[in-house]
C-alpha cells in the first residue's frame, strides 16, 4: 500500500471487500480501470458513493490490483496468482492481466506447467496458453513420472491437445490410454467427454497381462453400442455416427455395413445366433424408442423385430438360454394437460 493510499490523502472512495477496507482515488482508478471508468460517470448512483462494496473479488487480488495502479508494480506468486487475476479481469485492469499472462509464460516449469494451463483456459490467455500446452506435450513423458497429479487435475481442452498431438516424444499409447482412463475416473462427470478423448480400440493381451491398442474407430462415437460375432468387432449408432462399422482383427481394417432402419443412441444391443438385436434407446430428435430390429449378418439386412412394451433408453440386455432379458434405463412419462 502506498503512502497516499495508507494515509487516506485526498482520496474519494472507500472500496469494501467482506471485513476490509480500501481507501483510493475514484479519478486514479477511473484512469486504470474500465470497470470504476464506468462506474463513476456522472449519470450513475456509485459516482455520487462515498463507499463501493466488491462481492467478487478477494481482499488479497483487489490489493494485488490496487498496488499495480498506484504504483504500476504488480506483485505475482503462483500462490496469489489466481485471486490477482479474478481482480484484475473483473475490475478490467487489462495492463495487469497482461503481466500475469506474460509471467505464466516465463515461468513455466514441470512442477506448475498444468496448473499455469488451468489458470491460462480459465481467465482466457492465449499466449500463456499456447505456451504452456506445448510445454506439456514436449514434457509429458516426464510428468508422467513426476507429476501425474497435476495431469489428472489439467483441464479437458488442454489434454485434449495433448492427447491429439501427432508427435508425443516417448509417450506410449498405452501409457496415454491409462492417463486418460485415470483422468476420466477423477469425475464423474468428465465421463461426458470420453469419446472426444478416446478414439483407439484397444485389447488385452492375455499372455502378458497387459492392453495394447489395436486401431482406432474411424469416426468419434458417443453412447453408441458394441458387440462381438464370430471374431469380428460391431459398433452400432451413437449421437455422433448413426451408422454400423465391423473391425476385422486379421487385417486391422474397418469395414461400414448397412446403417440401421433407425438412427438410435442409449441403447442396447445383444447376439442372438448370426443375429444382432438394437433394442429401443433415443432418436436423432432425442425421442425415446421402443422399437426394436434385427441384423441379418449373412443377408446384410436391417428388419423389424416386435416392440418393446414401452419407450427406454440407457438400458442394459443380456442373452440366456435364446432369450433377451433388458434391466434398467430410464423413461419419460409423458403429461397430458387438461383443457
Amino acid at each position: 500500500m502506498t503512502a497516499e493510499e495508507s494515509e487516506g490523502f485526498l482520496c474519494d472512495i472507500l472500496l469494501k471487500v467482506k471485513e476490509n477496507e480500501f481507501p483510493a482515488h475514484k479519478s486514479l482508478l477511473a484512469c486504470s480501470s474500465d470497470y470504476f471508468r464506468a462506474m463513476f460517470k456522472s449519470y450513475t448512483q456509485e459516482s455520487k458513493a462515498s463507499v463501493i462494496h466488491l462481492q467478487v473479488v478477494s481482499p488479497t487480488g483487489l490489493q494485488h490490483v490496487l498496488d499495480f495502479i498506484y504504483t504500476s508494480l504488480l506483485p505475482l506468486s503462483f500462490e496469489s496468482l489466481e485471486d490477482t487475476l479474478e481482480a484484475a479481469s473483473y475490475l478490467q485492469v487489462t495492463d495487469a492481466i497482461g503481466l500475469c499472462n506474460q509471467y505464466l509464460v516465463n515461468n513455466l516449469a514441470l512442477e506448475n506447467c498444468c496448473f499455469s494451463a488451468n489458470v491460462a483456459r480459465k481467465f482466457y490467455l492465449p499466449d500463456a496458453l499456447v505456451a504452456t500446452e506445448k510445454y506439456i506435450v514436449n514434457n509429458l513423458w516426464k510428468l508422467l513420472d513426476l507429476d501425474l497429479s497435476g495431469l489428472l487435475e489439467l483441464n479437458f481442452r488442454s489434454l485434449l491437445v495433448a492427447v491429439e498431438s501427432p508427435d508425443l516424444p516417448m509417450v506410449k499409447e498405452t501409457h496415454l490410454l491409462n492417463l486418460v482412463l485415470l483422468w476420466l475416473k477423477q469425475d464423474k462427470s468428465r465421463l461426458a467427454h470420453a469419446s472426444r478423448l478416446i478414439t483407439d480400440v484397444v485389447a488385452f493381451d492375455v499372455y502378458n497381462h497387459k492392453w495394447r491398442a489395436l486401431t482406432q474407430v474411424q469416426d468419434r462415437v458417443q453412447n453408441h453400442s458394441m458387440c462381438v460375432v464370430g471374431n469380428f468387432l460391431y459398433v452400432l449408432g451413437g449421437e455422433i455416427e448413426s451408422g454400423v462399422h465391423r473391425y476385422d482383427p486379421r487385417f486391422n481394417t474397418w469395414t461400414q455395413i448397412t446403417s440401421m432402419m433407425e438412427k438410435r443412441c442409449q441403447f442396447s444391443c445383444c447376439v442372438l445366433g448370426q443375429d444382432i438385436f438394437a433394442i429401443g434407446g433415443k432418436g436423432e430428435d432425442g425421442s425415446l424408442h421402443s422399437s426394436v430390429e434385427v441384423y441379418n449378418i449373412s443377408r446384410d439386412r436391417w428388419t423389424k423385430a416386435r416392440e418393446l412394451p414401452r419407450k427406454i433408453h440407457g438400458h442394459a440386455s443380456a442373452i440366456c438360454k435364446n432369450t433377451i432379458y433388458i434391466s434398467g434405463g430410464k423413461e419419460i412419462l409423458s403429461c397430458v394437460s387438461p383443457c
